[in-house]
């Protein structure tokens, strides 16, 4: 029997959680199962920034899933769109907590974290759901 889209993302799709991280170029590639040349391709293509020492947490993870990626054939230049689109999404999120972000009082700043965080799963389960009905449309 055909089982129906899901609604919402698995929680074992959640992204892992960031951990912080201080990595070499070198110990980025070997974390992340990337070759020089893919990693110089994420780079080309901004969707890892170019560090010039230490590549943090965020850097992790997204070398990880580029690498994922990678192993069905994708290839830098087709991840270019998530680095665009991640950014204008930040840059809707923040124009809504801005007002409280940029308050001197930790409160109002606490809240604004609580805020974006709160926005930034509802997105989430927004572009799961676009993306379902997209698959659906196509298959």
């Amino acid at each position: 029997s055909e089982s129906a889209p899901r609604e919402q993302p698995p929680s074992d799709e959640a992204p892992a959680p960031v951990v912080p991280a201080d990595l070499s170029r070198a110990e980025l590639m070997e974390s992340a199962g990337l070759t020089e040349e893919q990693l110089a391709g994420l780079e080309d293509y901004s969707v890892l920034a170019r560090r010039p020492d230490l590549y943090d947490g965020h850097d992790l993870a997204i070398a990880r899933a580029a690498g994922a990626l990678f192993r069905f054939g994708v290839e830098p230049r087709h991840l270019r769109m998530f680095r665009q689109s991640a950014e204008r999404e930040a840059d809707m999120l923040w124009q809504v907590v801005a007002p409280l972000a940029q308050r001197k009082d930790s409160e109002a700043r606490a809240r604004a974290a609580e805020t974006v965080d709160g926005m930034a799963e509802l997105t989430r389960a927004l572009r799961w759901a676009l993306l379902r009905s997209s698959l659906q449309e196509l298959m």
